[in-house]
């Protein structure tokens, strides 16, 4: 089952991406602040997450590692003037969990390649 979380701050686009990824097949799981995604990636459904760089309530940091513990791949939502922060590339070196990022404003097929990428990986894994 392709179940994915998506957590991001801003909702107008966490609905869009959410309605995306259903359109494609996934089982969505939507946080609007870190307190929710952490709980969704604690539950271990969660089969892949896109997780935006700056959520409330919780640390990218901390994030990262709940997912690298529940070996739940991680695509980093970041926006221009942070991408190549030295916190954000930080935080993503020290988690295993990073399969791939994305930069606003991204074509939400460079999104759902890098999902199939992460899916793929993990069925073959399964398998």
């Amino acid at each position: 089952m392709k179940n994915i979380l998506i957590a991001l701050s801003d909702r107008d686009l966490l609905r869009s991406y959410g309605e995306l990824l259903k359109t494609d097949g996934w089982n969505v799981t939507e946080a609007f602040d870190g307190l929710q995604a952490m709980k969704a990636l604690a539950d271990g459904e969660t089969k892949a997450a896109m997780i935006d760089q700056s959520l409330p309530r919780a640390g990218l940091k901390e994030l990262l590692l709940e997912a690298e513990e529940r070996h739940t791949p991680v695509v980093l939502a970041l926006s221009d003037r942070w991408a190549y922060e030295t916190s954000v590339k930080e935080a993503g070196k020290e988690s295993g969990a990073v399969a791939g990022k994305v930069t606003y404003p991204f074509p939400p097929d460079e999104l759902l390649s890098i999902l199939q990428t992460i899916y793929c990986a993990e069925e073959k894994e399964g398998s």
